[in-house]
């Protein structure tokens, strides 16, 4: 080779590899702070490099497959080229923030690392649309109304896809031990749609009592009164057919004596269906199983509910133990059930509903009325349901 083109390709690599003075004592790329983006450009008899970052920049980039380096300040930065090609290829490399001499505050950061966009998740399934078919307000208690008491009650529960609550508890109430138990009794009262194979769902609702409601909340009737009209209801009212017994009996099965506490108080007919309110005319407390025809997919079908599933224990109107709570062993462990003077039994319109009462102590009924409930919860409404328990079963219309 010549010695002027010995000296030409010198000149050449030169031009590339030193940097100006300013930009050697500006850059300190020994320390990478960011990393940033640069396009290099080839324009006649020089090359043209810019970079998105005002601060010094290291791009590294190829020009015909040969290696080249080039600091940038502010910006940009310009270098001398001699064209060997009339199409010169250029392939950038990388681009790397540097620390900046100039900036006092400059960050010494770690290499930023290229990151991957996050696969978006799944798209969810919908969450089944519960309607609401009932949904009863809750009785604004006679202290609070007579004081003028405002507050509020959240509750969490449960729909089961034959769409009755249960599990209902209070999350937060304002003010404490006023107004949970009339939003628990209401609650029990809601039912929403039934689809068999749906899930059970976990829903909640805020119930707001204001004084504008205390004012046309009935009075509450007085224990006597109460203890009068229930007397008059056992003195005058028949069995309610031949499978219900007329008297109580000494010698009749516990079942069929306790069956005979239970009442019908008031029904209320909403058209597709009717909502009966059972109370226990008796001194003793009881849990109620109970199977009624049901409605839509259920129509002609055994719809069963249980005071253990409600976790509910049935008493007389007024008693003292209304709205206080028992610790009761049931097969799932110690459970915590509520004292209430109310069941509620849906049934279609039209149609029959039977029920089983036990004494809270007596297992024996208790693990009847639970097995019966679970046996006859579906089947065709042809079914009698007496035939699926030894105990005795009492029937309505």
């Amino acid at each position: 080779m010549s010695t002027s083109l010995v000296v030409r390709a010198s000149l050449l690599a030169a031009s590339f590899v030193c940097m100006s003075a300013r930009a050697e004592w500006r850059c300190d790329c020994a320390t990478i702070v960011d990393a940033c983006s640069a396009t290099v450009t080839v324009e006649g008899g020089g090359v043209s490099i810019e970079s998105d970052h005002r601060q010094c920049s290291r791009v590294d980039y190829l020009i015909d497959g040969l290696p080249f380096v080039a600091l940038v300040v502010d910006g940009h930065e310009t270098q001398s080229w001699l064209a060997r090609s009339e199409n010169p290829r250029v392939l950038m490399q990388s681009c790397q923030v540097c620390r900046d001499n100039a900036a006092a505050n400059t960050p010494v950061l770690s290499p930023r690392t290229p990151t991957t966009e996050p696969e978006p998740a799944p798209a969810r399934e919908p969450e089944p649309e519960l309607s609401r078919l009932i949904a009863v307000d809750p009785k604004y208690p006679p202290s609070a109304a007579s004081s003028g008491t405002e507050g509020f009650v959240e509750i969490s529960f449960t729909v089961t896809p034959l769409g009755r609550v249960e599990n209902a508890i209070v999350t937060a109430a304002e003010p404490p031990g006023v107004f949970e138990q009339a939003a628990l009794a209401a609650i029990s009262r809601w039912r929403y749609s039934a689809e068999e194979g749906r899930a059970a769902a976990t829903l909640k609702h805020r119930f707001d009592f204001k004084a504008k409601d205390a004012a046309v909340a009935p009075a509450a009737p007085s224990r006597a009164n109460v203890e009068t009209a229930i007397d008059s209801l056992i003195a005058h009212s028949s069995a309610y057919d031949e499978d219900a017994d007329t008297e109580l009996d000494a010698g009749e099965p516990q079942s069929a004596v306790r069956n005979q506490c239970i009442r019908e108080q008031v029904s209320y007919d909403f058209g597709e269906m009717v909502e009966a309110n059972l109370m226990n005319t008796c001194g003793e407390p009881v849990m109620v199983y109970s199977c009624a025809e049901g409605m839509g997919r259920y129509q002609r079908r055994w719809v069963c509910q249980s005071s253990e599933s409600s976790q509910n224990i049935l008493v007389r109107p007024g008693d003292r133990l209304v709205g206080n709570v028992a610790m009761i062993e049931v097969p799932e462990g110690v459970r915590t059930f509520r004292y209430v003077e109310n069941l509620f039994v849906v049934r279609a319109r039209n149609t029959e509903y039977w029920w089983l009462a036990c004494d809270v102590d007596d297992s024996e009924c208790r693990g009847s009325g639970r097995q019966w409930a679970r046996s006859m919860d579906g089947k065709a409404a042809s079914v009698d349901p007496q035939l699926w328990t030894g105990q005795s079963v009492a029937r309505s219309y």
